[in-house]
């Protein structure tokens, strides 16, 4: 299993000439917590990816797209292999059903304003 996330990281810090201490001082962890998350051993959340995105000056999708990588899957609020986990599972059924609600509601008010339309002209 690769590590394209914790690669990405440690390519970035040092292209800008920062050490795994400085990171670690900025998210409040020790440098050999800091350099689980580097070689893969921790899992990485979306707070702390953010972090050490704003700490290094970066766009967190540079971190988290690599080259043709552009596949996101969501799934536990974390971040992983070079994929993003997020809580919400199923968001995407829920975000279909709740726009079906909305649709049939917006149907419901739309027929009962043209009734009210035909009432007032008859």
């Amino acid at each position: 299993m690769t590590n394209a996330i914790g690669e990405k990281i440690k390519s970035i810090r040092l292209r800008k000439g920062v050490s795994q201490g400085d990171v670690a001082a900025h998210l409040s962890m020790s440098q050999s917590a800091y350099a689980k998350i580097e070689n893969g051993i921790t899992k990485l959340d979306t707070q702390r990816l953010l972090k050490i995105a704003d700490f290094l000056e970066t766009d967190p999708t540079e971190i988290l797209f690599t080259g043709s990588d552009r596949n996101v899957t969501f799934n536990n609020n974390t971040i992983t292999n070079g994929y993003v986990e997020n809580v919400y599972s199923g968001l995407e059924e829920k975000y279909e059903q709740t726009i079906d609600k909305i649709s049939t509601m917006y149907e419901r008010v739309i027929k009962n304003l043209m009734d009210e339309i035909k009432s007032l002209k008859s």
